[in-house]
């Protein structure tokens, strides 16, 4: 595992130049996972970049939106980001334990099954990750936290 520590103060071109001297530094980086906004400082780091210059490298990117989504104007398929995690209960609404993950359908096959899981077809992303036994009444609020969510921002985060 490597750190890459955020340069201070941080600037579209000096994050770039870091993450590119790490992936330069470790040339047998696999997987990069990236905060898309701190929750800390409120940075929002050039992902859609960051990703660009990974890819070129073969390094795959896997993307935390969880504090993004709902804060941030962005569309996650305009990032070119295989693997994306979201979170609905920070800035959506929704109750605790709400969320989903992107898997891009193009690389859903290189992510094995959940224990063989065999509930699924091989082709659904519902067979690479087990979630237990599911809160039915968190799942159905979600329709409800995305509309007023959708209302109350006119859409201009919830692309």
């Amino acid at each position: 595992m490597v750190k890459i520590d955020l340069p201070e103060p941080a600037t579209r071109q000096n994050l770039l130049d870091a993450y590119a001297a790490a992936f330069t530094a470790n040339p047998k980086l696999k997987a990069v996972l990236l905060t898309h906004l701190s929750h800390r400082t409120g940075l929002v780091l050039p992902v859609a970049e960051i990703a660009r210059m990974a890819r070129t490298r073969g390094i795959d990117v896997i993307l935390d939106a969880a504090h993004s989504w709902g804060q941030v104007e962005f569309n996650p398929r305009d990032l070119g980001i295989d693997f994306i995690g979201f979170n609905l209960h920070k800035w959506i609404g929704a109750p605790i334990g709400a969320g989903f993950l992107y898997i891009a359908k193009d690389r859903l096959a290189d992510i094995d099954r959940n224990k063989a899981d065999e509930d699924f077809p091989e082709a659904d992303i519902r067979s690479r990750v087990h979630t237990g036994t599911v809160n039915f009444a968190t799942v159905l609020t979600i329709p409800a936290a995305l509309e007023t969510a959708r209302r109350t921002w006119r859409g201009s985060v919830m692309t």
